[in-house]
């Protein structure tokens, strides 16, 4: 069910991009980076500017960045923050002190983004720093492997699809021949001449077939 859902939700919508395997695994590495750091509302325009900067492409990098959204947004950040504090060697506070970061309105995706910043910035900086420190170091981490293992799954679907067109087609022209064979040593019969493995029609079948 889990692969169902990665593969409709991600690796879909990243075979159907027109674009080069590189480039298509790059926007996606890059995407992935992304969805980890604390910049929800403003995500996608971040991914536009910076897959604009690498050449990638910038529809591969909006499909990975979905990885954050309302229902996960808490989870990567409390995980952000809990391994940023951990490797800076800070305290931590509860994940209900922690929740508060996350909106509960908004206006809009930008007010969003500020509301978020807002509300990091006022649990402190000894809150905020592990986050974003958390978010970097995760971020890179899934980024890292995310090209090879994309590139490695477009180069590979994609040779299947055409390897499989290629049989179609193969297939499609060697009836097409058959057809045409066919047709073309078919004897013309004359009227009331069969073919050699027909019976022969009897003679009222012949003499209605004249009558006619």
């Amino acid at each position: 069910m889990r692969k169902k859902f990665l593969y409709r939700v991600f690796l879909k919508k990243l075979l159907q991009l027109e674009d080069t395997p590189e480039s298509i695994a790059r926007g996606a590495s890059l995407g992935m980076f992304i969805a980890w750091t604390p910049t929800v509302g403003i995500q996608m325009i971040l991914v536009g500017i910076i897959n604009t900067i690498f050449k990638a492409n910038r529809l591969a990098g909006i499909v990975m960045v979905y990885i954050s959204n309302p229902l996960t947004l808490l989870p990567i950040y409390w995980l952000n923050y809990i391994v940023g504090a951990f490797l800076l060697g800070m305290k931590t506070i509860s994940k209900q002190q922690f929740s508060a970061v996350i909106p509960q309105t908004s206006d809009g995706v930008f007010d969003y983004f500020m509301r978020f910043v807002s509300n990091l910035l006022d649990l402190g900086w000894e809150v905020a720093a592990p986050t974003l420190f958390g978010g970097a170091v995760i971020g890179a981490l899934l980024a890292i492997p995310t090209y090879p293992l994309t590139l490695r799954f477009i180069k590979r679907e994609r040779a299947f699809v055409a390897k499989l067109r290629a049989r179609r087609k193969k297939k499609g022209g060697l009836e097409s021949s058959a057809h045409a064979s066919s047709a073309e040593t078919a004897p013309e019969l004359k009227p009331g001449q069969v073919l050699p493995n027909e019976p022969e029609p009897s003679s009222d079948e012949a003499t209605a077939a004249r009558d006619r």
